[in-house]
């Protein structure tokens, strides 16, 4: 893209720039139906075995690292667990909570 700036003295001067491309990232979760998740420290509002959500746009070309914490309680305990993903613009990525058990029910 060519942008048009104005310098000192009143001149026009051409800059080519490049853009960055910008892109989703899909992670799809797979953790107890009953589990709490939080989605970078955030209370996620989704429920169900599996979910999935969907990055703001990122630009290609460079790693962006998310944490999710499964948290469930199973006989009057509380068990945690927290993995961090490292996902690419414009990829699907799977995160799988074995460690937090079973759904209950």
């Amino acid at each position: 893209m060519i942008v048009r700036l104005a310098e000192a003295g009143g001149r026009a001067v051409e800059r080519n720039i490049t853009l960055p491309i910008l892109a989703e990232a899909k992670v799809t979760i797979s953790l107890p139906a009953d589990a709490r998740l939080l989605f970078n420290g955030q209370i996620s509002d989704t429920d169900g075995a599996s979910r999935s959500f969907r990055t703001p746009p990122l630009a290609k070309g460079y790693p962006y690292i998310y944490e999710l914490t499964a948290v469930v309680v199973r006989d009057h305990q509380v068990i945690k667990a927290t993995e961090r993903v490292i996902v690419w613009a414009g990829e699907e990525w799977k995160v799988t909570f074995a460690k937090v058990g079973g759904a209950s029910g």
